[in-house]
């Protein structure tokens, strides 16, 4: 095991047999959900679409995402579109400041909102536990 950490010392320049270098761990705490991130204007939101369900409504966290259950079906965008009008009612807004950036035909989709990062946090707040 030592040998290990002095290998690591000589790399950073540590001297002596039993020196070991000072590490600073440095952890960047957000409050902002993994899903959600600020990016230009706005920000963008991943989702995970659950298509076909019963029932069209926010289920929760999945895998970094959030999840949605929509129940139109992945046929010629009606999914893609459920999806947006469900999220523009989540978030408050209307449906043209929600856009499809990726995942149009998968169901690990990326939308962009034109909302401030703060403000979608706060609107988020409310829906999740």
């Amino acid at each position: 095991m030592w040998a290990f950490w002095r290998q690591i010392a000589r790399m950073l320049g540590a001297r002596g047999s039993r020196t070991l270098p000072r590490v600073t761990i440095v952890l960047r705490v957000s409050s902002s959900p993994p899903f959600l991130r600020a990016a230009g204007s706005g920000v963008e939101l991943d989702v995970l679409v659950q298509p076909r369900a019963s029932s069209s409504r926010f289920v929760g966290c999945h895998d970094g995402r959030l999840k949605l259950q929509v129940a139109k079906a992945p046929v010629d965008g009606e999914a893609n579109r459920a999806v947006i009008g469900l999220v523009a009612e989540l978030f408050g807004i209307p449906r043209r400041q929600v856009r499809l950036l990726r995942g149009e035909a998968s169901r690990r989709k990326t939308l962009s909102l034109d909302l401030p990062l703060g403000e979608a946090e706060g609107r988020l707040a409310g829906v999740l536990p």
